[in-house]
């Protein structure tokens, strides 16, 4: 066999498995915000404005595969408290969770 392959084991939560992976694997956006994610550290905080910012794709669908992806245990969100030019703004952030750190991984070269 002339091309090579990749064995990959990943493990699913049953309820939620054709999802899960439809909602990272259905879309090149789903598949890029992983990317982003390892590009920048699998542990560090993911940002919408960074996402809009890095990849070619509207706020809107930004926000659309962020919000499938935290709803499906990839992604948690939270809220952080920045504080610019004397006024307080909460920002959202993402962080990969588990699972997403596995399917992160996946992409790496």
């Amino acid at each position: 066999m002339s091309v090579k392959l990749h064995p990959y084991v990943v493990f699913l939560p049953v309820e939620q498995k054709d999802k899960i992976l439809s909602a990272i694997f259905g879309s090149k956006a789903g598949v890029d915000v992983l990317r982003f994610s390892l590009k920048q550290g699998i542990s560090k905080n993911i940002y919408q404005k960074d996402l809009v910012k890095k990849l070619n794709y509207s706020n809107k669908t930004i926000i659309s595969n962020l919000k499938t992806l935290t709803q499906l245990g990839v992604l948690t969100e939270s809220m952080k408290k920045n504080e610019k030019e004397n006024r307080i703004i909460w920002v959202k952030t993402y962080q990969l969770t588990d699972l997403g750190k596995w399917f992160a991984l996946l992409l790496a070269e």
